[in-house]
């Protein structure tokens, strides 16, 4: 007498697969709206907020505890960001893992969190990719670059500040805002 067993490599792929043509399905529906222009973007000042304070502030205990950033803050941090990364030219991360939570609970959407934090890990592995991308072409440069000359010498002087400089001073100058905000406030 033979047992039977259940094909379990056969359900999951059949499962893999309808999960795949889920998300093509899905994908092509996304192509369509964006190629026919049907999602019109509507400013947000919940969603502005919660990025300017997520820059204000380094962690999100400070962030849930501080004032609510105002428009002239976030219009400032806003003009600081555009000036960091040269007219947007620049990558730079505007979003901290943090914020996921943030923003998943002031549009109450609690599945959010997850999704916002692999998204900013994923857009930051991208951008040390690029870095060491950058690093790994100087180096290989270097090593045949006339003699006298340095690789560095011939390269555009956007390309040879790391980009973290970039995020670091974009957060650092946004503090600045809000230790200003909390000094204007002391003196009220």
């Amino acid at each position: 007498m033979r047992r039977r067993i259940p094909n379990l490599p056969f359900f999951y792929l059949v499962y893999r697969t309808w999960s795949h043509w889920k998300a093509f399905s899905g994908s092509k529906y996304l192509e369509f709206l964006l190629a026919n222009n049907l999602p019109t973007p509507k400013p947000s000042w919940e969603l502005d907020e919660v990025y300017t304070a997520g820059l204000m502030y380094p962690n999100r205990l400070i962030s849930r505890a501080a004032p609510r950033p105002t428009k002239a803050q976030a219009e400032e941090v806003a003009r600081v960001v555009v000036e960091q990364t040269k007219d947007g030219t620049e990558d730079v991360m505007v979003l901290q893992r943090w914020n996921g939570k943030l923003i998943a609970e002031q549009f109450k959407l609690p599945d959010m969190e997850v999704e916002i934090e692999r998204a900013v890990e994923q857009v930051e592995k991208g951008i040390k990719a690029k870095d060491t991308l950058i690093e790994e072409k100087l180096e290989l440069e270097k090593a045949t670059a006339e003699p006298g000359k340095t690789a560095k010498d011939s390269l555009p002087e956007e390309m040879i500040h790391p980009l973290e400089e970039l995020n670091d001073k974009i957060h650092e100058q946004a503090g600045h805002i809000a230790e200003e905000r909390q000094e204007a406030k002391k003196k009220m």
